[in-house]
């Protein structure tokens, strides 16, 4: 796809100093496939072509009569038939006077009978909407029990969900509306009840489930397998997967005498690589609890099947059903094991007051996937992994342009959800400039609404009582509105009584604000003024549509780049050196090394320069060499004689003699006569 706009990447890393550098980034500097997530997002994303938008915009708003406290379902799966039988009994409070009606969500199945007791109650159906006469009368917190009998195929498509029953293997999916295709329940995130959970299977079956297991028993025909799940559960995350597992664990240690299993499900031609490709688990466990609070559930389990054809994952309560295409024998999917994780936190534990505030789900799970890599891989893969959600939700946002809250139709699992989601968090700890205090501010988060709902004011309020002042600013332009700034910059350098620099930075914001509501942005931010020798960063806030920024530096300054530690997601449309505004005639040459992109990368680099002579000079000698963290040369990629202006170089990961080197912290360093500038790299195989 063309891109209706320019952008120039400044995100990542990109630091230009010269007009000449603008043949370089004449192509968008990323893909929708770049950080992975098209895999997760694409597959959520048909839910809602094939659904409808209206299907699931219930607000919490809207009037709920009841409240319904524990679901009891025994479901029993006939595997040759495809069918189920199923016994829903629901638990409810009245939440009003002169409840005599009972509203539940059903789709596609049978109903045989209702009662409340002995009584049989009379019922309606419209659509996927059964009207239940509750026979009586209930005020404000009356508790009544109502069991439904039923039966059939129960629904299901790859792309709405529901329940899939097949003899090699049987799972359920229900985000966000399809828990109704398997049992009757108020089919909506904001009533959570607590479940009992009791599946008869064929013998050589092994049933996963919510919750803990109870109990197994072996009946004629059937092993029954029954899980409770005593931590509230919203509909669209009960499940069931069923196979001949393999099954092991492995423990999560929350504190001395108080352990959690982690509990693997694989299909057993495929357990040799599951246990390779899920054996970071509990490292993932034991570091989201250290930095989100201890581990919310009584178990985690791992369940394979082939969820979305294989190629997804959903964060069922307490065991994540994972597609099949993803266990490979090795790591490549650590960042779905470690996003579906996350979600036990921030979508399972607390979850989505109704589907508007689905970020507070997915920006959360995002971000999570990102600190793990921060902790695990270190700083460089951190940003790098952030530069390539911001990629992800530039090149979406280049075709439809909304606001994170309450996302247009088809894109409840846009990138705006997810990576910009997370770009909300990530600028967000940057603002607290305390990682303590952030992270104490999303524990108290989750202490708060764990167990419960939870909506964007209520996560703002959450850092408003620790950062101590309002975030009404930040909130309503990263939130309510859409976009990001993107930045026309110009920058002058004039020298003062033949001493230091001042160097005269202009930013100006030119992002379209007509029809998508997109603001001025406000936000504190840093900039990096190139010269040889050593960089002078500069912090300073932009808020107006033009701001300019100033900085004393020693020398003749090469570039500027904005956002060097990737702290800001933004744009940079242009960038242009107006140049020294003194009477500048030094016959000396001059470099500006960029940051590589991808970085961290994996098969190839691209590293790119800019060469700066005087006029009388055509070319000159520069070089360009890769170096290990021990300082040992291992590869030269530029010794030449060349011209003023921009150049690009491809480093594919191997030494000058042609063999692959490993994985680990290079750096590059750029050599010209009299500057030298160096940077760090990062290969990740």
């Amino acid at each position: 796809m063309l891109l209706k706009r320019l952008m120039l990447g400044a995100v990542l890393g990109i630091a230009l100093a010269h007009p000449a550098v603008a043949g370089l980034l004449s192509t968008p500097s990323g893909s929708p496939h770049d950080d992975g997530y098209e895999l997760l997002r694409q597959s959520k994303s048909r839910v809602l072509s094939a659904v409808g938008q209206d299907a699931y915009s219930t607000l919490a708003e809207s009037t709920h009569a009841y409240d319904v406290l524990h679901y009891a379902l025994d479901i029993t799966v006939d595997i040759d038939g495809d069918s189920m039988f199923g016994q829903a009994t629901i638990t409810a409070a009245s939440e009003e006077d002169g409840l005599d009606s009972l509203d539940l969500h059903l789709e596609g199945l049978e109903v045989d009978r209702i009662l409340s007791g002995e009584d049989t109650l009379a019922f309606s159906r419209l659509n996927d909407t059964l009207k239940i006469d509750l026979g009586a009368t209930y005020s404000t917190g009356d508790t009544f029990d109502v069991r439904v009998d039923y039966h059939g195929v129960p629904l299901y498509s790859t792309y709405v969900g529901g329940f899939d029953i097949t003899s090699d293997v049987s799972f359920t999916f229900n985000e966000p509306i399809a828990a109704r295709r398997w049992f009757p329940c108020f089919d909506e995130p904001r009533d959570k009840a607590t479940l009992t959970m009791s599946a008869a299977v064929p013998p050589g079956y092994i049933v996963a489930s919510n919750g803990l297991l109870i109990d197994v028993r072996s009946t004629d025909q059937y092993v029954v397998y029954t899980y409770e799940e005593t931590h509230p559960i919203a509909t669209y995350l009960i499940s069931l997967a069923i196979d001949d597992y393999a099954v092991w664990s492995d423990w999560h240690f929350r504190a001395p005498g108080d352990s959690v299993e982690i509990i693997y499900y694989a299909h057993p031609w495929d357990s040799a690589n599951a246990a390779i490709s899920w054996d970071d688990t509990p490292n993932m466990v034991d570091f989201f609890a250290s930095v989100f609070g201890p581990y919310p559930f009584d178990k985690y389990g791992m369940a394979e099947a082939p969820i979305f054809n294989g190629w997804g994952a959903m964060e069922h309560q307490t065991c994540t059903t994972y597609g099949h295409m993803l266990v490979n024998g090795g790591h490549s999917y650590d960042w779905i094991v470690a996003h579906e994780l996350a979600h036990q936190w921030w979508g399972d534990w607390v979850t989505l007051l109704d589907w508007r505030h689905i970020w507070l789900n997915e920006g959360f799970a995002t971000y999570g996937d990102a600190l793990y890599v921060e902790h695990r891989d270190g700083d460089a893969a951190f940003r790098g992994r952030m530069q390539s959600f911001a990629n992800t939700y530039f090149y979406e946002d280049n075709s439809i342009r909304y606001p994170i809250f309450d996302p247009p139709p088809g894109y409840l699992f846009g990138a705006c959800e997810y990576e910009k989601g997370a770009w909300v968090l990530h600028m967000m700890r940057y603002i607290f400039d305390d990682d303590s205090l952030y992270f104490e501010a999303i524990r108290n988060y989750g202490d708060t609404y764990g167990g419960g709902v939870a909506s964007t004011d209520d996560l703002q309020a959450e850092f408003e009582a620790l950062y101590g002042d309002s975030l009404d600013w930040f909130f309503q332009q990263w939130i309510y509105q859409a976009g990001h700034p993107e930045f026309e910059i110009s920058w002058t350098a004039q020298e003062v009584d033949q001493g230091p620099y001042e160097v005269e930075i202009v930013l100006h914001q030119v992002q379209e604000d007509s029809a998508t509501s997109t603001p001025i942005f406000e936000m504190p931010a840093e900039i990096l003024v190139i010269i040889p020798g050593e960089d002078s960063l500069v912090s300073f806030r932009f808020d107006s549509e033009y701001d300019t920024v100033y900085a004393m530096v020693d020398s003749m300054p090469t570039g500027v780049y904005l956002d060097p530690n990737t702290w800001l997601l933004h744009q940079v449309v242009s960038l242009t050196d107006v140049g020294d505004q003194t009477d500048y005639t030094s016959s000396a040459c001059s470099i500006a090394l960029l940051q590589n992109a991808p970085n961290p990368f994996s098969h190839s680099t691209t590293i790119s320069y800019m060469v700066y002579g005087p006029a009388d000079e055509s070319r000159i000698p520069v070089t360009l060499s890769l170096y290990n963290i021990q300082g040992q040369h291992v590869r030269t990629l530029v010794d030449a004689r060349q011209s003023h202006g921009p150049h690009t170089i491809t480093w594919d990961g191997r030494d000058d003699r042609g063999r692959p080197v490993s994985s680990g912290v290079y750096f590059y360093r750029l050599e010209a006569p009299g500057h030298h500038h160096t940077r760090k790299i990062v290969l990740v195989h």
